[in-house]
């Protein structure tokens, strides 16, 4: 964990730096660009690798992002090893991580969601169904921090930090910055658009 070297870092009124980075770590949870599928484990320790957490509830968070009907339930439901035969694909893996958030967000006292290019590499259908699954159930109590370079992902968001080369270029809401001549964010949305 890196070290703030000028300023704060204050969440819920709490310096971040007057906290073990386990406690930091405790309390956030991420969705990394790329998915952590663990072959030869079954789809339910996928999702849930302390199996805490009861079978309903995890094929209710599959049924949510939209991947139990029709292609886990066929392949063998919740006990389906992930195999060559059950090999989900790139988009299918993205929403396994994005139910398996879910279940962690339900299950903790997490407030904070990283994201880190979700969508980078998913189809544009995938893509507009996980941005729709952000605007909704645990997802809506928390605070999402996202990592971007497809700017309709942010469209939604409250607020965007624009950066180039690490500096900060641009801070404001996207209808907003969508409008800024010559701006990062407009540039960017434009060139997304073609």
């Amino acid at each position: 964990m890196l070290t703030v070297t000028h300023g704060l870092i204050v969440i819920d009124g709490i310096d971040l730096a007057t906290l073990h980075p386990d406690k930091v770590r405790e309390r956030l949870v991420t969705i990394s660009q790329t998915s952590f599928i663990m072959v030869g484990c079954t789809v339910r320790f996928n999702l849930d690798p302390t199996e805490n957490i009861p079978d309903a509830d995890v094929i209710a968070a599959l049924e949510r992002v939209g991947i139990w009907h029709g292609v886990l339930l066929e392949r063998g439901g919740l006990n389906a090893e992930i195999n060559d035969n059950l090999s989900p694909s790139r988009g299918e893996q993205q929403l396994l991580q994005l139910a398996r958030t879910m279940l962690k967000l339900e299950a903790s006292n997490s407030k904070i969601l990283l994201i880190d290019e979700d969508t980078s590499s998913v189809d544009m259908e995938t893509d507009a169904r996980i941005q729709d699954l952000l605007q909704q159930g645990p997802f809506r109590a928390c605070t999402i921090l996202t990592a971007a370079h497809r700017v309709h992902t942010l469209l939604n968001y409250d607020l965007v930090i624009g950066l180039d080369r690490g500096k900060v270029v641009e801070v404001g809401q996207p209808a907003v910055l969508s409008k800024v001549k010559d701006g990062i964010f407009s540039t960017a949305h434009d060139s997304n658009r073609s």
